[in-house]
């Protein structure tokens, strides 16, 4: 079944992101990037967040003031991205309210009523102000993009798990972007009426033409095998894994590139052979990545972690990368060039293969292969033929 929407090229498609537009390039931006060239105008809403602000998102703040003065960041033309004014205080039915009205204001003066009135609302956030804001606007299609379970997360307000069972009660279709999360889905609600949207990979951004032979300069002084890793550092990694691996292989030296949040890498960044050179601009990324002689997603097994699908993986294999992870569900499915091993031993020899066999042109056209058959517009095509009449 489908949603059977008449006319999506002369719709407007209204888009609450999880994620800030200046923010780590993600399935938020992707998406958005090419709904735009199916929808004649896209509204990419800036989030409140899913818990009360603090000290440790000053990142995520200063990043949102920075946006506010500025006259807006590089986006297609049909793209607009709306900044309401929050109050950091998500799940506090007062604060909710108050930006359910301040997202309807900043939406209201980039829209006529009109446009507002024939939009298509498409949320990848449970964030509690959509309760109040979207039974008001009960014309519109809704579509929950289902990306992460946040009955997990244990330091969310009890506000975001009832919105999220609430959208998987009211959306008119759902996507899902795991395997996982997809089956949860069909169990909660009619089949017909779920959707898979896999994670993917802009595979323009990850070829690197007469670049694929530089250095930058970050890493120009680490010695060869580098296992690395790029992405945000929190409490999905798992340190002990990394530190014991590092131990036992004091010659190989493991790179990770990111913001890294409430100190998930003091215990390890004593060894001399693991190196961490923070956050670095997504138009980088490439080159760096290119220099890793084994893609490493040292992740914990967790329920958290069994229900995602994670971006990186397609942004390694496009690389031309073999990647070493844990056994995810959803990475199950993409054959020999991820190799999945789970504990010290398996994964010690897992790195040590991909990096014997990870350098041949048969090898990488392999690993590019497999990313090709999810790019983000091949992946999205087929979403609209979930969504178009």
């Amino acid at each position: 079944m489908s949603l059977k929407v008449k006319g999506l090229s002369g719709r407007t498609l209204i888009y609450f992101s999880p994620l800030e537009w200046s923010g780590l390039h993600q399935r938020p931006h992707h998406l958005s990037r090419v709904m735009a060239h199916s929808f004649k105008r896209v509204i990419f809403v800036q989030p409140a967040g899913l818990r009360p602000v603090s000290f440790y998102d000053w990142r995520r703040v200063l990043a949102w003031i920075r946006f506010r003065k500025s006259e807006g960041l590089k986006h297609p033309n049909n793209l607009q991205v709306c900044t309401p004014v929050f109050i950091p205080l998500t799940g506090r039915t007062w604060a909710d309210k108050f930006n359910c009205l301040s997202t309807l204001k900043s939406l209201h003066s980039l829209l006529n009523n009109s446009v507002f009135k024939e939009s298509i609302l498409w949320t990848s956030t449970p964030a509690p102000l959509l309760r109040y804001l979207l039974p008001g606007m009960s014309k519109q299609y809704l579509i929950y993009d289902w990306i992460d379970d946040y009955s997990l997360f244990k330091d969310l307000p009890g506000a975001v798990m009832d919105t999220q069972k609430w959208l998987l009660q009211k959306a008119d279709f759902v996507f899902a972007s795991s395997r996982h999360l997809y089956e949860k889905a069909c169990a909660f609600r009619s089949p017909d009426t779920v959707g898979m949207l896999s994670n993917g990979v802009d595979l323009n951004h990850w070829c690197l033409g007469d670049k694929k032979n530089e250095v930058p300069k970050a890493i120009a002084n680490i010695q060869h095998p580098i296992i690395g890793y790029f992405g945000t550092i929190s409490h999905w990694l798992d340190t002990e894994l990394i530190k014991s691996m590092a131990q036992r292989r004091p010659l190989w030296h493991f790179l990770f590139i990111g913001p890294a949040y409430k100190s998930r890498l003091d215990s390890i960044l004593g060894l001399p052979n693991i190196h961490w050179i923070g956050e670095q601009p997504y138009k980088s990324l490439p080159c760096l990545a290119n220099c890793f002689d084994a893609a490493w997603l040292p992740f914990r097994l967790t329920p958290q972690t069994k229900a995602i699908n994670p971006v990186k993986i397609y942004e390694y294999l496009a690389l031309g990368k073999r990647v070493v992870a844990p056994s995810l569900p959803d990475l199950k499915r993409l054959g020999p060039y991820v190799m999945l091993a789970d504990g010290l031993s398996e994964t010690e020899s897992a790195i040590l293969s991909a990096i014997q066999s990870g350098s041949g042109p048969e090898d990488k056209a392999g690993c590019r292969a497999v990313a090709a058959e999810f790019s983000w517009d091949r992946l999205w095509n087929g979403a609209l033929k979930d969504l178009s009449a």
